[in-house]
């Protein structure tokens, strides 16, 4: 069976092999340059060795035998047994290395992309689905063991095996050997073709994986789950889950199927070859051109040369598949930084939390007809709340993923205690600064290493503080392990307003002086309203604050407010001053905050 391969792949469209990319796949060999001469030694030495036994085949029939000589015969017999016991034990130091130079190719390629990942802006990672950069960074980047191991190690195996081989079995007799060649073309091209047809069939099993996996991951999720369950879909789903499981099903049974019947035909006619060469070689024998050890010897080699020339047939294929996997990982380790670090970045060792805004523009898409913000300024002082409001799409969201350095402005400077935010490295500016959105994002893990996250050197006496002052102390002692009980997915194992609570801890124990607020008052109750709003202004006094109001006491305590509609700002005041002008502040006062009036 091992004869042939069978590994065929279809050519990826649209790629060409350029010689930068291969220069630039070397490079990420070169520095392992130890493990690649061990590896070329191996392949040289396999090689070698996998020609030897037909060769003492030969000698054994043609003089040990006839001579008599058994002490000949067994140094023959016993290089014939080393010879493959040597090839086999190189092959398992060559799989080693060839494993090890991958693995450590991947290690470097993967945190280089992690990295790259981690330094984009907000516009990457909501202009691209999560599961593909996921499949860039696992999947891949996975492939490169199969390019290391697999094309690049089995490529240069390959043809130093045909070219032995083949100089050899020249060396021994010109006419066999090409009797022995000509024969080839036989099995190989009938093997490629249904080859090719099993890796088309392979690619569709792929595809139909990572559809099958993407479907599941969705449905199994919290939100899908609810979804699902509050819809009374779960017939439909079971319905799609089954029917997709049973394409994957079908498409391994044709993989598995194509091709026995056609192996078992191409393995009884496996013997045209040897039988050909009997017949010629014996003939040359009969007439004394050669002896019989060198027929027994060609039909030895003519079994070791199916393998790796029908695997170089498909060598051009899998070569530029590599070229697309690489192409594929250098996309995303060539993603231009948007919000990078600065060269020279300028230290604030204790900040006041001033922020300033000074003729900002911003724009998501360059070929946008209008601006997410146009010509923006204002001032946040030092201790100040400044509050936003507007209508749904005025660019409030805007405005805070700015402040944050989620995005850098298109136009215009953003400056924190006076330095811009550009010439803050973005670990000085987290310290200093934090958000609270709507939602509370938490990873699935313990709630301590949640509160953690913000401040990893926090002692106990810290973290109790912050969560007495977020009013979460309590729910946190009532959970069955305390602090090192899991939150779930997503934090979905608190409430709403636990789960807005222990923002605010977190936000607490990390101690900033600015403080970036969209208030989460709408989807909460009375009650959790109540104890985020106590919280709150704890937690605001003597910070700045920018805070995207929906309540009317956050509206009435804050020292500025600005009024924006359409990406500007319409209107700033006071609530008295705003109110008096009965402007859109004044509407907006009436339609949203007033429906708030009754908590208060």
């Amino acid at each position: 069976m091992s004869t042939f391969h069978f590994e065929y792949q279809k050519k990826p469209d649209d790629v060409k092999m350029r010689l930068e990319d291969w220069r630039r796949i070397a490079r990420y060999l070169v520095p392992e340059w130890r493990p690649t001469l061990q590896l070329l030694f191996c392949i040289v030495a396999a090689a070698v060795l996998v020609v030897i036994p037909g060769l003492l085949t030969r000698e054994v029939i043609d003089t040990a035998i006839p001579g008599h000589d058994f002490p000949r015969l067994c140094l023959l017999v016993a290089g014939m047994i080393l010879a493959p016991l040597a090839a086999s034990l190189l092959g398992v130091w060559q799989s080693y290395i060839a494993t090890r130079l991958g693995q450590d190719v991947m290690f470097d390629i993967r945190n280089q992309m992690y990295d790259r990942l981690l330094r984009q802006s907000l516009r990457f990672y909501t202009n691209t689905r999560s599961a593909e950069a996921l499949s860039r960074l696992q999947s891949d980047v996975g492939g490169i063991q199969s390019v290391v191991s697999g094309t690049v190690v089995n490529l240069a195996s390959n043809v130093l095996t045909v070219v032995a081989t083949a100089v050899v079995i020249f060396h021994l007799d010109w006419r066999l050997a090409l009797v022995a060649l000509a024969i080839l073309p036989i099995f190989i091209l009938p093997t490629r073709k249904v080859g090719r047809a099993r890796g088309q069939i392979a690619g569709r099993a792929q595809e139909g994986i990572a559809d099958f996996s993407s479907y599941v991951q969705e449905r199994l999720s919290i939100g899908g789950f609810l979804l699902m369950r509050l819809f009374g879909a779960q017939d439909v789903e079971r319905a799609t889950f089954r029917r997709k499981a049973g394409a994957m099903r079908d498409l391994a049974i044709e993989q598995s199927s194509l091709g026995r019947w056609f192996l078992m035909f191409l393995m009884s006619f496996a013997s045209i070859g040897p039988a050909l060469i009997y017949l010629v070689g014996g003939w040359e024998a009969i007439s004394g051109a050669i002896t019989t050890g060198t027929v027994v010897a060609f039909v030895t080699f003519l079994g070791r040369l199916y393998a790796p020339a029908s695997a170089l047939v498909n060598a051009q294929v899998d070569l530029i598949s590599a070229t697309a996997l690489f192409r594929r990982i250098f996309g995303y380790l060539d993603l231009p930084v948007e919000v990078d670090e600065p060269l020279v970045p300028v230290a604030i060792a204790d900040a006041c939390g001033a922020l300033c805004f000074k003729s900002v523009s911003l724009a998501y898409d360059s070929a946008a007809a209008r601006f997410a913000l146009d010509d923006i300024s204002f001032e946040v002082p030092a201790g100040k709340m400044v509050a936003l409001v507007g209508p749904s799409g005025a660019g409030k969201t805007s405005v805070t993923y700015l402040a944050t350095r989620l995005y850098d402005p298109t136009a215009g400077s953003i400056t924190f205690d006076g330095v811009d935010l550009r010439a803050i490295d973005l670990k000085t500016l987290a310290r200093w600064t934090a958000s609270v959105t709507q939602e509370a994002i938490f990873f699935n893990a313990t709630v301590k290493d949640s509160l953690l996250y913000a401040k990893p050197d926090a002692t106990d006496e810290e973290i109790e503080s912050a969560c007495q002052l977020a009013q979460v102390h309590e729910v946190i002692a009532a959970l069955p392990e305390g602090l090192m009980t899991f939150i779930g997915e997503k934090g979905y194992k608190l409430s709403g307003g636990e789960r807005q609570r222990l923002a605010l801890a977190r936000i607490a124990l990390r101690d900033p002086k600015l403080i970036i607020l969209d208030e989460a008052t709408s989807s909460l109750d009375s009650r959790s309203e109540a104890q985020i709003s106590d919280a709150l202004k704890i937690l605001l006094q003597g910070r700045s604050s920018l805070v995207i109001a929906h309540r009317l006491s956050t509206i009435i305590r804050a020292d500025l407010i600005l009024v924006m509609d359409n990406g500007r700002i319409v209107d700033r005041g006071t609530h008295a001053e705003l109110l008096s002008r009965q402007g859109l502040y004044e509407k907006l006062y009436r339609e949203q905050f007033m429906t708030h009036a009754s908590v208060e």
